[in-house]
Protein backbone atom coordinates (compact mmCIF):
# COMPACT_ATOMS: atom_id res chain seq x y z
CA UNK A 1 0.00 0.00 0.00
CA UNK A 2 1.29 3.28 -1.03
CA UNK A 3 1.65 5.49 2.61
CA UNK A 4 1.62 8.86 0.97
CA UNK A 5 -1.47 9.92 1.57
CA UNK A 6 -0.98 9.50 5.51
CA UNK A 7 2.41 10.88 5.32
CA UNK A 8 1.04 13.76 3.78
CA UNK A 9 -1.90 13.88 6.27
CA UNK A 10 0.67 13.60 9.23
CA UNK A 11 2.46 16.33 8.42
CA UNK A 12 -0.34 18.63 7.67
CA UNK A 13 -1.92 17.78 11.08
CA UNK A 14 1.18 18.70 12.40
CA UNK A 15 1.16 22.37 10.87
CA UNK A 16 -2.55 22.74 12.50
CA UNK A 17 -1.30 21.62 15.82
CA UNK A 18 1.84 24.14 15.72
CA UNK A 19 -0.79 26.46 15.35
CA UNK A 20 -3.36 25.42 17.54
CA UNK A 21 -0.40 25.74 19.82
CA UNK A 22 0.36 28.96 18.67
CA UNK A 23 -3.68 30.28 19.51
CA UNK A 24 -3.10 29.03 23.34
CA UNK A 25 -1.21 32.67 24.32
CA UNK A 26 -3.72 34.54 22.25
CA UNK A 27 -4.57 37.65 24.78
CA UNK A 28 -8.31 38.07 26.17
CA UNK A 29 -9.68 40.54 23.87
CA UNK A 30 -8.40 38.79 20.61
CA UNK A 31 -10.52 35.53 21.66
CA UNK A 32 -13.44 36.22 20.07
CA UNK A 33 -11.87 37.27 16.71
CA UNK A 34 -9.69 34.14 16.70
CA UNK A 35 -12.51 31.84 18.02
CA UNK A 36 -13.89 30.86 14.35
CA UNK A 37 -10.30 30.43 13.17
CA UNK A 38 -9.91 28.19 16.10
CA UNK A 39 -12.54 26.28 14.87
CA UNK A 40 -11.33 25.68 11.35
CA UNK A 41 -7.97 24.11 13.29
CA UNK A 42 -9.95 21.36 14.88
CA UNK A 43 -12.19 20.52 12.06
CA UNK A 44 -9.38 20.31 9.73
CA UNK A 45 -7.50 17.97 12.08
CA UNK A 46 -10.92 15.90 12.10
CA UNK A 47 -10.87 15.93 8.38
CA UNK A 48 -7.61 14.61 8.34
CA UNK A 49 -7.87 11.78 10.40
CA UNK A 50 -11.52 10.81 8.42
CA UNK A 51 -9.36 11.33 4.96
CA UNK A 52 -6.80 9.25 6.42
CA UNK A 53 -8.69 6.29 7.78
CA UNK A 54 -11.00 6.12 4.41
CA UNK A 55 -7.78 5.95 2.45
CA UNK A 56 -6.47 3.13 4.74
CA UNK A 57 -9.86 1.37 4.97
CA UNK A 58 -10.27 1.99 1.21
CA UNK A 59 -10.68 -1.98 -0.20
CA UNK A 60 -10.54 -3.51 2.90
CA UNK A 61 -14.15 -5.55 3.14
CA UNK A 62 -14.28 -5.70 6.95
CA UNK A 63 -13.87 -1.91 6.98
CA UNK A 64 -16.71 -0.52 4.84
CA UNK A 65 -18.93 1.17 7.48
CA UNK A 66 -15.82 2.84 8.25
CA UNK A 67 -14.98 3.61 4.93
CA UNK A 68 -18.71 4.89 4.82
CA UNK A 69 -18.93 7.52 7.99
CA UNK A 70 -15.62 8.43 7.26
CA UNK A 71 -15.83 9.76 3.42
CA UNK A 72 -19.30 11.43 4.34
CA UNK A 73 -16.77 13.13 7.06
CA UNK A 74 -14.78 14.03 4.92
CA UNK A 75 -17.40 16.21 2.32
CA UNK A 76 -18.99 17.13 4.83
CA UNK A 77 -16.47 19.31 7.54
CA UNK A 78 -15.13 20.81 4.18
CA UNK A 79 -18.59 22.66 4.61
CA UNK A 80 -18.14 23.42 8.33
CA UNK A 81 -14.85 24.56 7.29
CA UNK A 82 -15.62 27.14 4.74
CA UNK A 83 -18.57 28.36 7.10
CA UNK A 84 -16.29 29.25 10.50
CA UNK A 85 -13.66 30.66 7.47
CA UNK A 86 -16.73 33.14 6.10
CA UNK A 87 -17.62 33.93 10.20
CA UNK A 88 -13.83 34.58 11.19
CA UNK A 89 -13.53 36.73 7.65
CA UNK A 90 -16.35 38.73 8.89
CA UNK A 91 -14.69 39.15 12.16
CA UNK A 92 -10.93 40.56 10.21
CA UNK A 93 -12.66 43.22 8.98
CA UNK A 94 -13.41 46.65 10.48
CA UNK A 95 -16.79 47.95 11.88
CA UNK A 96 -17.53 49.72 8.50
CA UNK A 97 -16.35 47.59 5.86
CA UNK A 98 -18.06 44.63 7.81
CA UNK A 99 -21.39 46.79 7.61
CA UNK A 100 -20.95 47.64 4.01
CA UNK A 101 -20.09 44.02 3.09
CA UNK A 102 -22.75 42.98 5.20
CA UNK A 103 -24.68 41.39 2.50
CA UNK A 104 -21.48 39.77 0.69
CA UNK A 105 -21.18 37.95 4.30
CA UNK A 106 -24.51 36.98 4.46
CA UNK A 107 -24.71 35.70 1.02
CA UNK A 108 -21.17 33.58 1.58
CA UNK A 109 -22.69 32.03 4.97
CA UNK A 110 -26.18 31.26 3.34
CA UNK A 111 -23.83 29.36 0.36
CA UNK A 112 -21.87 26.95 2.74
CA UNK A 113 -25.15 25.82 5.02
CA UNK A 114 -26.70 25.17 1.04
CA UNK A 115 -23.47 23.69 -0.26
CA UNK A 116 -23.54 21.47 3.19
CA UNK A 117 -27.49 20.49 3.06
CA UNK A 118 -27.13 19.95 -0.71
CA UNK A 119 -23.80 17.54 -0.13
CA UNK A 120 -26.09 15.46 2.67
CA UNK A 121 -28.93 15.16 0.31
CA UNK A 122 -26.67 13.48 -2.37
CA UNK A 123 -25.05 11.65 -0.32
CA UNK A 124 -28.36 10.10 1.50
CA UNK A 125 -29.79 9.54 -2.04
CA UNK A 126 -26.39 7.44 -3.21
CA UNK A 127 -25.86 9.83 -5.74
CA UNK A 128 -22.30 11.61 -4.07
CA UNK A 129 -20.50 7.66 -4.13
CA UNK A 130 -21.34 4.24 -3.22
CA UNK A 131 -19.04 1.93 -1.63
CA UNK A 132 -19.14 -2.25 -2.77
CA UNK A 133 -17.76 -4.58 -0.60
CA UNK A 134 -15.30 -2.04 0.68
CA UNK A 135 -14.75 -0.44 -2.61
CA UNK A 136 -15.04 3.02 -2.98
CA UNK A 137 -17.19 4.20 -6.48
CA UNK A 138 -17.62 8.03 -7.45
CA UNK A 139 -21.38 8.19 -8.29
CA UNK A 140 -22.20 10.87 -10.72
CA UNK A 141 -22.63 14.02 -8.55
CA UNK A 142 -18.77 12.94 -6.68
CA UNK A 143 -17.14 15.94 -9.02
CA UNK A 144 -19.65 18.32 -8.02
CA UNK A 145 -19.33 18.38 -4.08
CA UNK A 146 -16.84 21.13 -3.85
CA UNK A 147 -18.70 23.43 -6.88
CA UNK A 148 -20.13 25.91 -3.77
CA UNK A 149 -16.80 26.10 -2.08
CA UNK A 150 -15.39 27.16 -5.14
CA UNK A 151 -18.02 30.20 -5.34
CA UNK A 152 -17.20 31.05 -2.04
CA UNK A 153 -13.66 30.67 -2.82
CA UNK A 154 -14.16 33.36 -5.40
CA UNK A 155 -15.52 36.01 -3.35
CA UNK A 156 -13.07 35.54 -0.51
CA UNK A 157 -10.36 36.34 -3.02
CA UNK A 158 -12.04 39.01 -4.52
CA UNK A 159 -12.29 40.20 -0.93
CA UNK A 160 -8.94 40.21 0.08
CA UNK A 161 -7.10 41.35 -3.34
CA UNK A 162 -9.72 44.44 -3.48
CA UNK A 163 -9.54 45.06 0.34
CA UNK A 164 -5.65 44.11 1.15
CA UNK A 165 -5.26 47.14 3.23
CA UNK A 166 -8.44 45.85 5.67
CA UNK A 167 -6.78 42.77 6.02
CA UNK A 168 -3.50 44.49 7.33
CA UNK A 169 -1.61 43.70 3.57
CA UNK A 170 0.61 46.04 2.77
CA UNK A 171 0.39 45.70 -0.65
CA UNK A 172 -1.40 43.98 -3.66
CA UNK A 173 1.43 41.82 -5.13
CA UNK A 174 1.98 40.84 -1.76
CA UNK A 175 -1.73 40.23 -1.25
CA UNK A 176 -1.85 37.89 -4.82
CA UNK A 177 0.92 35.92 -3.40
CA UNK A 178 -1.10 35.49 -0.29
CA UNK A 179 -3.83 34.12 -2.68
CA UNK A 180 -1.80 32.29 -5.01
CA UNK A 181 -0.49 29.89 -2.92
CA UNK A 182 -3.41 28.17 -1.60
CA UNK A 183 -4.63 28.65 -5.27
CA UNK A 184 -1.48 26.78 -6.46
CA UNK A 185 -1.90 23.89 -3.50
CA UNK A 186 -5.18 22.96 -4.87
CA UNK A 187 -4.41 22.99 -8.65
CA UNK A 188 -1.44 20.83 -7.33
CA UNK A 189 -3.29 18.24 -5.65
CA UNK A 190 -6.04 17.97 -8.52
CA UNK A 191 -3.18 17.73 -11.05
CA UNK A 192 -0.58 15.00 -9.24
CA UNK A 193 -2.34 13.99 -6.03
CA UNK A 194 -2.74 9.91 -5.81
CA UNK A 195 -6.85 10.34 -6.02
CA UNK A 196 -8.57 13.87 -5.61
CA UNK A 197 -10.85 12.88 -2.65
CA UNK A 198 -7.60 12.33 -0.57
CA UNK A 199 -6.34 15.62 -0.62
CA UNK A 200 -8.70 18.38 0.20
CA UNK A 201 -7.39 18.54 3.71
CA UNK A 202 -3.76 19.15 3.08
CA UNK A 203 -5.03 22.07 0.93
CA UNK A 204 -6.95 23.25 3.92
CA UNK A 205 -4.18 23.31 5.87
CA UNK A 206 -1.85 24.70 3.60
CA UNK A 207 -4.68 27.66 2.96
CA UNK A 208 -4.72 28.11 7.18
CA UNK A 209 -0.96 27.90 7.31
CA UNK A 210 -0.66 30.69 5.27
CA UNK A 211 -3.67 33.03 6.71
CA UNK A 212 -2.22 32.10 9.88
CA UNK A 213 1.29 33.42 9.08
CA UNK A 214 0.37 36.50 6.94
CA UNK A 215 -3.13 37.61 9.36
CA UNK A 216 -3.54 35.61 12.29
CA UNK A 217 -0.55 35.94 14.07
CA UNK A 218 -0.04 39.70 13.34
CA UNK A 219 -3.74 39.97 14.66
CA UNK A 220 -2.70 38.43 17.87
CA UNK A 221 0.66 40.09 18.10
CA UNK A 222 -1.46 43.88 17.72
CA UNK A 223 -3.76 42.39 20.42
CA UNK A 224 -1.02 41.33 22.58
CA UNK A 225 0.56 44.89 22.18
CA UNK A 226 -2.89 46.52 23.02
CA UNK A 227 -3.69 44.49 25.69
CA UNK A 228 -0.15 45.47 27.43
CA UNK A 229 -0.48 48.98 26.39
CA UNK A 230 -3.84 49.14 28.55
CA UNK A 231 -2.93 47.31 30.88
CA UNK A 232 0.03 50.15 31.65
CA UNK A 233 -2.54 52.79 31.19
CA UNK A 234 -4.37 51.16 34.05
CA UNK A 235 -1.94 51.32 36.44
CA UNK A 236 0.13 54.44 35.40
CA UNK A 237 -0.70 57.55 36.97
CA UNK A 238 -1.57 60.08 34.16
CA UNK A 239 -0.08 63.08 36.28
CA UNK A 240 3.26 61.84 37.43
CA UNK A 241 3.66 59.20 34.95
CA UNK A 242 4.44 56.98 38.26
CA UNK A 243 2.34 53.51 39.22
CA UNK A 244 -1.10 54.62 40.60
CA UNK A 245 -3.69 52.81 43.57
CA UNK A 246 -4.52 50.05 41.05
CA UNK A 247 -0.88 49.33 40.38
CA UNK A 248 0.07 49.58 44.16
CA UNK A 249 -2.48 46.72 44.39
CA UNK A 250 -1.23 44.36 41.79
CA UNK A 251 2.07 44.94 43.63
CA UNK A 252 1.00 43.83 47.15
CA UNK A 253 -1.09 40.74 45.99
CA UNK A 254 2.55 39.89 43.84
CA UNK A 255 4.76 39.98 47.33
CA UNK A 256 6.43 36.44 48.41
CA UNK A 257 5.40 36.03 52.06
CA UNK A 258 9.51 36.20 53.10
CA UNK A 259 10.74 39.02 51.13
CA UNK A 260 11.81 41.65 52.57
CA UNK A 261 10.46 45.41 51.91
CA UNK A 262 11.39 48.97 52.75
CA UNK A 263 8.38 51.46 52.77
CA UNK A 264 8.74 55.29 52.04
CA UNK A 265 5.79 56.41 53.39
CA UNK A 266 5.55 60.79 51.89
CA UNK A 267 2.98 63.25 51.71
CA UNK A 268 2.95 66.42 50.44
CA UNK A 269 4.00 69.76 52.61
CA UNK A 270 2.03 72.71 51.36
CA UNK A 271 0.13 71.66 48.31
CA UNK A 272 -3.20 73.25 49.16
CA UNK A 273 -1.51 76.78 49.48
CA UNK A 274 0.07 76.14 46.26
CA UNK A 275 -3.41 75.49 44.59
CA UNK A 276 -5.13 78.68 46.44
CA UNK A 277 -2.65 80.54 45.90
CA UNK A 278 -1.20 80.00 42.65
CA UNK A 279 -3.31 77.64 40.57
CA UNK A 280 -4.11 74.32 40.55
CA UNK A 281 -1.51 73.87 36.99
CA UNK A 282 0.98 75.06 39.73
CA UNK A 283 -0.21 72.28 42.21
CA UNK A 284 0.08 69.70 39.44
CA UNK A 285 3.81 71.05 38.47
CA UNK A 286 4.28 70.57 42.50
CA UNK A 287 3.37 66.72 42.75
CA UNK A 288 5.41 66.10 39.44
CA UNK A 289 8.25 67.55 41.20
CA UNK A 290 8.00 65.13 44.37
CA UNK A 291 7.44 62.42 42.04
CA UNK A 292 10.72 63.46 40.37
CA UNK A 293 13.03 63.83 43.96
CA UNK A 294 10.99 59.89 44.96
CA UNK A 295 12.58 59.05 41.40
CA UNK A 296 15.53 60.04 41.62
CA UNK A 297 15.93 58.70 45.14
CA UNK A 298 15.00 55.56 44.48
CA UNK A 299 15.88 54.79 41.10
CA UNK A 300 15.80 50.93 41.86
CA UNK A 301 12.56 51.06 43.97
CA UNK A 302 9.34 50.93 42.78
CA UNK A 303 7.34 54.18 43.31
CA UNK A 304 3.18 54.60 43.51
CA UNK A 305 0.97 57.69 43.96
CA UNK A 306 -1.86 55.89 45.65
CA UNK A 307 -3.89 59.13 46.05
CA UNK A 308 -3.86 63.03 45.77
CA UNK A 309 -0.26 63.79 47.03
CA UNK A 310 0.33 60.63 49.01
CA UNK A 311 3.07 58.58 47.53
CA UNK A 312 4.66 55.32 48.71
CA UNK A 313 8.22 54.16 47.71
CA UNK A 314 8.49 50.29 47.64
CA UNK A 315 12.87 49.17 48.21
CA UNK A 316 13.02 45.11 47.69
CA UNK A 317 15.88 42.97 49.32
CA UNK A 318 17.96 45.85 51.10
CA UNK A 319 19.74 45.26 53.93
CA UNK A 320 18.97 47.25 56.97
CA UNK A 321 22.04 48.96 57.15
CA UNK A 322 22.00 50.14 53.63
CA UNK A 323 17.97 50.77 54.14
CA UNK A 324 19.16 53.18 57.12
CA UNK A 325 21.86 54.78 54.84
CA UNK A 326 19.58 55.62 52.26
CA UNK A 327 16.98 56.65 54.24
CA UNK A 328 19.86 59.63 55.57
CA UNK A 329 20.17 60.17 52.25
CA UNK A 330 16.85 60.78 51.47
CA UNK A 331 15.75 63.01 54.83
CA UNK A 332 18.82 65.17 53.73
CA UNK A 333 17.99 65.26 50.31
CA UNK A 334 14.13 66.64 51.65
CA UNK A 335 15.71 69.53 53.12
CA UNK A 336 17.43 70.62 50.53
CA UNK A 337 14.22 71.02 48.80
CA UNK A 338 12.49 72.72 51.74
CA UNK A 339 10.95 69.99 53.12
CA UNK A 340 8.00 69.96 50.47
CA UNK A 341 7.71 66.22 51.64
CA UNK A 342 7.16 64.55 55.05
CA UNK A 343 8.19 61.30 55.24
CA UNK A 344 8.25 58.20 57.66
CA UNK A 345 9.42 54.60 56.43
CA UNK A 346 9.95 51.35 57.80
CA UNK A 347 10.63 47.81 57.39
CA UNK A 348 9.93 44.20 56.95
CA UNK A 349 8.41 40.93 55.38
CA UNK A 350 5.83 40.76 52.48
CA UNK A 351 3.69 38.67 54.70
CA UNK A 352 3.41 42.42 57.30
CA UNK A 353 3.31 44.94 54.57
CA UNK A 354 0.30 46.41 55.61
CA UNK A 355 1.64 46.82 58.93
CA UNK A 356 4.65 48.13 57.76
CA UNK A 357 2.86 50.58 55.68
CA UNK A 358 0.95 52.04 58.68
CA UNK A 359 4.34 52.13 60.51
CA UNK A 360 5.65 54.18 58.15
CA UNK A 361 2.59 56.08 57.85
CA UNK A 362 2.49 57.20 61.80
CA UNK A 363 6.08 58.18 61.19
CA UNK A 364 5.11 60.35 57.80
CA UNK A 365 2.63 62.07 60.31
CA UNK A 366 5.05 62.85 62.89
CA UNK A 367 7.10 64.13 60.16
CA UNK A 368 4.41 66.44 58.59
CA UNK A 369 3.62 67.75 62.37
CA UNK A 370 7.45 68.82 63.02
CA UNK A 371 7.44 70.50 59.78
CA UNK A 372 4.60 72.85 60.51
CA UNK A 373 5.84 73.27 64.10
CA UNK A 374 9.33 74.08 63.01
CA UNK A 375 7.85 76.36 60.23
CA UNK A 376 4.67 78.05 61.86
CA UNK A 377 2.57 77.65 58.70
CA UNK A 378 -1.24 76.81 59.07
CA UNK A 379 -1.32 73.09 59.23
CA UNK A 380 -4.79 73.04 56.57
CA UNK A 381 -2.44 74.80 53.89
Amino acid sequence: MDFSVPVINLISALYVIVMLAGLVQTPAESISTTRPFRYCLLLTLLGLAAETAAYLADGVKDLTALLYICTVAGILLVDCVVFFYVIYLKGLLPNRSAARYKWLITFLTALSVLSFVVNLTVIVTGRMFTITDGIFAAGPYYGYRTGISGIIFAFVVYLYMSKYRTFGLKSRWLTFLFVIIPAAATIGVILFGSEIRFGSFSVIAICLFVIYVVIQSKLVIGMDVHAQLLSEISVSDALTGLKNRRGYDEMIDSLLPEEKVGVVFCDANGLKAVNDNESHAAGDEFLKKISNILTDAFPDGEVYRISGDEFVCVLRDESEERFTIRMNTFRKTVLDTGRIIAFGYAQGRGAQFLQVVKEAEKLMYSDKSDFYLKTGKDRRS
